[in-house]
């Protein structure tokens, strides 16, 4: 019989979330939260943490493995989340349709 126990899950607040996804600071990542949720599947808060919000580290970077880092492009004046090379020329070309 295994009497090891799992590991706790790790939890972090939405700073640590902004650095390992890489934006430069959590405004920008909880500005842009919605919509990386909405369409690039992010992982969503604990429902129990009413603030401050707070995300299991493995689902983030488990997320980061998948996704690819986001970070902000200004094209013609707007604010535009792109991908990694994985995604980034669907999103780019989306951008300039």
């Amino acid at each position: 019989m295994d009497t090891a126990a799992s590991p706790a899950p790790i939890f972090i607040k939405a700073a640590a979330v902004a650095r390992r996804i890489g934006y430069d600071n959590p405004r920008t990542f909880l500005v842009n939260r919605d919509r990386l949720e909405r369409e690039n599947d992010f992982p969503l808060p604990m429902p129990t943490s009413m603030f401050p919000l707070k995300w299991r580290a493995s689902e983030i970077d488990a997320w980061v493995a998948r996704q690819g880092r986001p970070r902000d492009l200004d094209a013609a004046g707007e604010n535009i989340v792109a991908f990694g090379p994985r995604r980034e020329s669907a999103m780019l070309e989306k951008a300039r349709a």
